[in-house]
């Protein structure tokens, strides 16, 4: 089982997220998800390796390879805060939903991919945007953009600063991720290569704390 590996970043917990600030809901400091989506992540992390071999990665590069889970379930308060400050910075809506979605029924998983250093640490590899960066570097299809380490690696995991994968392109990165989330039921979002739904289900509405 490779679930221990899937590596947990609760950035809306954190002033590492869009708003600047920890969003309410989030008090936990968590990830939470739907029982049914969290048994996918038993297989995801083998699969994810198993495809980054398939494509060229060598076996030492592919088991140092992790999963990052940025967020799941998402309270209805949080929901609001994010929908509030949208509109104030004139955010479209295809980017942060103004209603009810699939992360208020925990049935949404929103990834990216980092990688364990020789010191234990896991760095969040540059897939080409931040996350939740809004605009089109982080759709599906496009080759993102270059790393700016000075506005950009503050918004990675743990704020460790990202680090790039020269030899191997964003879009080949970012079409493994998206394969490996489709073989396990995960359905793509074409504004958001780290958004991934799974199904319907019940709306929940509590914080995490």
């Amino acid at each position: 089982m490779r679930r221990d590996e899937v590596v947990i970043d609760p950035v809306y917990a954190t002033k590492r997220n869009f708003t600047g600030e920890p969003v309410p809901g989030y008090e936990a400091k968590e990830v939470w998800l739907d029982p049914d989506v969290v048994k996918k992540l038993d297989t995801l992390q083998e699969i994810v390796r198993g495809n980054l071999i398939e494509n060229g990665f060598s076996t030492e590069m592919a088991n140092n390879i992790h999963i990052i889970v940025k967020d799941g379930y998402r309270p209805h308060k949080a929901t609001h805060a994010m929908a509030d400050w949208a509109k104030r910075n004139n955010v479209s809506r295809a980017y942060v939903a103004a209603n009810i979605s699939g992360h208020n029924k925990g049935k949404v998983l929103d990834a990216t991919l980092g990688y364990r250093m020789k010191d234990g640490t896991i760095r969040e590899i540059w897939l080409g945007s931040r996350f939740d960066e809004f605009n089109r570097n982080s759709n599906h299809g496009s080759a993102g953009r270059k790393l700016d380490p000075r506005r950009d690696n503050p918004s990675s995991y743990q704020g460790l600063g990202y680090i790039t994968a020269n030899r191997y392109p964003i879009t080949k990165l970012r079409n493994i991720l998206k394969a490996s989330m489709k073989a396990v039921g995960g359905k793509s979002y074409q504004g958001e290569y780290w958004h991934y739904s799974f199904g319907g289900g019940k709306c929940y509405d509590h914080n995490i704390n």
